[in-house]
């Protein structure tokens, strides 16, 4: 038994073949734009293969807890503050607040209390009369977590201590 499907046919109409076409050409132009926003990073940085390796590379040359800070880091806070907590994340631009620059000499400041920055991420933005676009992340982290986002965010701003004992130089990668 064979199935056939009649398809009305007018003189002059584009037929069949020509539809399926443009159907297909709407199918891999949304597939190849799904492709290219997965190759973007939180900050909207254009990750290539030479930047994943790069990324790798500096993975490895972290603390297990700044490993474990920088995949929440980039999960949860590089969207507003950058892949480099540089405050310049791809949601920044659109903040009447602008998110912290980890390497600004305000934000220095800041990072000596260690206790008031993991306030901050646990309670929010305004616990600490900062953004009340600053989320409290206590309801999605736990207090381990936000630990190693705040050893993480101490090398980000280039006064953590690298594994091998010497300071993380500033804007290195």
């Amino acid at each position: 038994m064979s199935l056939a499907i009649a398809t009305p046919r007018r003189e002059g109409s584009a037929g069949l073949g020509v539809i399926v076409g443009i159907v297909a050409c709407c199918a891999i132009a949304l597939v190849m734009e799904v492709f290219r926003a997965h190759q973007e990073a939180p900050g909207g940085v254009s990750y290539g293969f030479e930047q994943i390796e790069l990324r790798l590379a500096a993975a490895n040359a972290l603390s297990p807890a700044q490993q474990r800070g920088r995949i929440r880091y980039d999960r949860y806070c590089a969207i507003c503050h950058g892949s480099e907590g540089r405050g310049d994340g791809g949601n920044a631009f659109q903040l009447a607040d602008r998110p912290a620059d980890f390497g600004s000499s305000a934000f220095q400041a800041r990072l000596a209390n260690r206790v008031a920055v993991v306030g901050v991420i646990r309670d929010g933005g305004p616990s600490a009369g900062r953004s009340v676009l600053m989320p409290p992340w206590n309801l999605t982290l736990r207090g381990s977590e936000i630990d190693d986002v705040v050893t993480y965010v101490e090398y980000l701003s280039g006064k953590a201590v690298a594994p091998h004992g010497t300071p993380k130089e500033k804007g290195g990668k």
